[in-house]
């Protein structure tokens, strides 16, 4: 792509199971952060925000937003996914945000949300890709330059964890009604984006460090996850924290997010994917480009 930003511009982006920053400069990517929060953690049954959830993710969000400031962004972005368009005071959490800072939030469709992280991988080429968040999985794939397959799906890694408490049997149970939903999806290479796909990348090399250059364009295999998903079902919550290549804060979470891509790799019948850590963060600056 040949951005048509000049500058430095953020980008913020509000998940299920974390927040994300990242900063551009001309439309090339400086570094990302990200903090763990939780929001679609503990909703209530008629599907309001908790209030602790909602109480730590404003906070990341703040934080960010003086970074970003700090740093010299000309423009901050910002785009909330899944938890917020699904829960009943998603619009009131985003407001809030704007009361404080002024900082608007978009909250995206599953669409759409498909859509940016297709582009942040494959910088609008032909592809497939998946992304796995906190409480939804987008699929999306693309021939001859037309989108012929997108479905967002309410299935995440928050979810499956609050649903299965981590036994496997559970978690199978409810992840494959959830996975059913996509129905008949197009063969293609896939690309797998989101914190599931680069936490799996960074485990599977044990990288301490995380290194973001190894990680993009790793190669999952199907074979692999299968034995991952093994090895992390038998280990406690607290011997995950400990695992080398494991963001400590994912290691509820993380058994769930190898299992449905398991079983999202079953669907649709392939046996690799290729990690890639360019994903809606970029896409959404790409999105927000084309409208300039």
């Amino acid at each position: 792509m040949k951005s048509k930003i000049n500058g430095k511009i953020a980008v913020i982006d509000i998940g299920s199971n974390s927040v994300r920053l990242m900063m551009s400069d001309s439309g090339r990517t400086l570094y990302k952060r990200i903090e763990i929060t939780r929001l679609s953690q503990n909703m209530s049954d008629d599907g309001k925000l908790n209030e602790k959830s909602v109480e730590r993710t404003v906070s990341a969000v703040l934080n960010f937003y003086e970074i970003a400031k700090s740093e010299g962004a000309e423009k901050i972005l910002a785009f909330a996914t899944a938890c917020c368009r699904n829960a009943v005071n998603g619009r009131e959490f985003a407001e809030k945000i704007y009361k404080l800072i002024g900082l608007e939030i978009d909250i995206v469709d599953g669409q759409t949300e498909a859509l940016i992280g297709f582009l942040g991988a494959t910088n609008g080429k032909d592809g497939g890709v998946i992304d796995i968040g906190g409480a939804s999985t987008e699929i999306i794939v693309q021939r001859n330059g037309e989108i012929k397959y997108s479905k967002s799906v309410n299935v995440g890694v928050v979810k499956i964890f609050e649903y299965s408490d981590n036994k496997i049997e559970k978690a199978r149970e409810f992840i494959d009604e959830k996975v059913s939903e996509f129905g008949v999806v197009p063969s293609s290479e896939f690309f797998a984006i989101g914190g599931t796909a680069t936490s799996i990348a960074s485990v599977l090399q044990e990288l301490e460090p995380y290194d973001r250059e190894k990680v993009h364009g790793f190669t999952i295999n199907y074979s692999d996850l299968i034995t991952l998903e093994e090895k992390l079902y038998k280990m406690s919550v607290e011997e995950k924290r400990h695992l080398k290549g494991l963001q400590p804060a994912r290691a509820e979470v993380v058994g769930g997010g190898v299992t449905l891509l398991i079983k999202v790799m079953q669907k649709l019948n392939v046996n690799r994917l290729t990690v890639s850590e360019s994903d809606n963060l970029e896409g959404y600056l790409i999105k927000y480009s084309e409208c300039l």
